[in-house]
């Protein structure tokens, strides 16, 4: 189950990873703090703008932990932005800058996470109900429908058109094709 708190929003969006998303309305229970920013540039100011810009990150994909906070920045004291409560949730990273990741999901947010709250498995989103096949290619016996919302695991991919992936609730491995998933490996 994954709950999503927008951060200025008065509804919570709640997904399960095998159903569609729905809308409940109350209030986020995250509270922000506003940040203090000094007039005249001091010393530590000065200091902030001399930090090394965010660097490119190698690993591009990655799966969320447990029970992640999305910042706007790279710190624990930037503001909260989203809360995920979706293991396996997948992502892909843009940039990293000391222990944070700047890193995107399906529905095209965006915010910083903490290293430790990233695990670096490459886990795929089902776009669209889709079969799994047993073989690589259209003609081949479908060994189960894997719904809209299914989190599976990749393994590996052929000529950018099919993927092999493991549904590990149920152990199922087979082929899938690339446009049903989220992200796409095969498009590197």
């Amino acid at each position: 189950m994954a709950i999503i708190y927008p951060k200025n929003s008065s509804q919570t969006l709640i997904a399960h990873s095998r159903i569609s998303a729905k809308t409940i309305k109350h209030p986020p229970s995250a509270k922000t703090t506003p940040r203090i920013v000094p007039k005249k540039p001091t010393a530590r100011t000065r200091l902030i703008k001399t930090i090394p810009r965010p660097q490119q990150c190698h690993s591009r994909y990655a799966c969320l932990g447990k029970k992640v906070n999305w910042r706007s920045g790279p710190g624990s004291d930037h503001d909260m932005v989203w809360f995920y409560e979706s293991p396996d949730w997948p992502v892909v990273v843009l940039k990293k800058y000391s222990n944070w990741y700047y890193i995107k999901d399906f529905t095209g947010e965006m915010g910083w996470v903490k290293g430790a709250m990233l695990r670096f498995k490459t886990t795929l989103l089902i776009k669209k109900d889709t079969p799994l096949y047993s073989k690589n290619r259209k003609g081949s016996p479908p060994k189960a429908l894997l719904k809209k919302g299914a989190i599976v695991r990749y393994i590996r991919h052929t000529d950018g058109k099919w993927i092999y992936v493991v549904e590990p609730e149920h152990r199922l491995y087979g082929w899938v094709l690339s446009d049903t998933i989220w992200p796409n490996p095969a498009s590197l």
